[in-house]
């Protein structure tokens, strides 16, 4: 028998919460460390815009994309039909 945080559980639970785990750290944001489409600085001391951030993604578009992916991760954990009541 499988067994993960000290609870017996069958194969499908297990990728279930292996898949999970991997969902929520989607949400922890750990994507936007540098990454060059949200922040992006001019270090051109030449240019106007030097050492400003001239990302094509803007602080209001990222909190659209960090509400959608909590949008679509509850959606992929409902349709994964997630219950961690086996957890408690």
């Amino acid at each position: 028998m499988i067994k993960r945080y000290g609870v017996k559980m069958t194969a499908n639970e297990y990728a279930k919460e292996v898949i999970v785990d991997h969902l929520y750290r989607v949400l922890e944001g750990y994507w936007v460390e540098g990454n060059l489409d949200v922040e992006d600085i001019d270090l051109d001391i030449n240019s106007k815009t030097f050492l400003e951030n001239i990302a094509p993604i803007t602080e209001k578009e990222l909190h659209e994309i960090h509400k959608m992916a909590r949008k679509r991760v509850a959606g992929l954990i409902k349709y994964l039909g997630y219950d961690n009541s086996h957890l408690k």
